[in-house]
């Protein structure tokens, strides 16, 4: 019965897509948690390499990457609590904003070139490209990180929502909302390779979305 259920969602979203218009051929129809969803595939043209210990100086401008980088990096130090409130979607109070930077400083503390030696020291990420995923519950960016500098280097995979035109981290409140955000990380990236793999699915350059 699940599986024709699902059977039913797929062509309904397929339909809803086509009833909007001739597919592009970096978009594709998705149903996650039962949900009906459009992606657009994006990846990078040239690698966008992200360290995870920067300065105050050197922040990027992309609302994307700064919204990216506050959950792989110690960023969150060079902000003020108004910068970070900004990038979280709801309002943070001071001891959880303080929580956050702690989390994210002793992550990445061992990632320096000053470091002691460890798997970590000098430790950067590549963003190799990003998924924009929308359905009736908003906007998200469903972005791909490889490590480097790592002896195991391996694919890390996380999201962003829009809220009201801005890029936030986080996201979905509560367990469905949740749950919907970790099928999207791991439905989405698998689809786009099994579309890949046949050439049915191109990609538009990802620096068209960190401007």
């Amino acid at each position: 019965m699940k599986s024709i259920t699902l059977a039913c969602l797929s062509c309904l979203a397929l339909l809803t897509f086509q009833a909007l218009g001739e597919p592009s051929k970096n978009e594709f129809p998705i149903v996650i948690e039962g949900v009906p969803c459009s992606v657009k595939a994006y990846k990078a043209t040239a690698p966008i390499v992200l360290e995870p210990l920067v300065n105050k100086d050197s922040l990027s401008k992309s609302q994307i990457i700064i919204a990216v980088m506050l959950t792989n990096s110690d960023i969150s130090s060079y902000m003020s609590d108004e910068e970070l409130f900004k990038f979280t979607g709801a309002k943070l109070d001071k001891e959880v904003a303080d929580q956050h930077r702690s989390r994210m400083k002793k992550m990445y503390e061992m990632t320096g070139p000053t470091a002691a030696d460890n798997p970590w020291k000098g430790m950067k990420y590549v963003l190799e490209g990003g998924f924009v995923v929308e359905s009736e519950k908003g906007k998200f960016l469903v972005y791909q990180l490889s490590t480097l500098g790592m002896k195991d280097s391996h694919m890390l995979s996380g999201s962003i929502k829009n809220v009201a035109g801005k890029w936030m981290f986080g996201g979905e409140h509560g367990e469905d909302g949740q749950k919907f955000q970790g099928s999207m990380v791991k439905l989405v990236p698998a689809e786009f390779a099994k579309l890949h793999q046949v050439s049915s699915i191109e990609t538009l350059p990802l620096e068209d979305l960190l401007k």
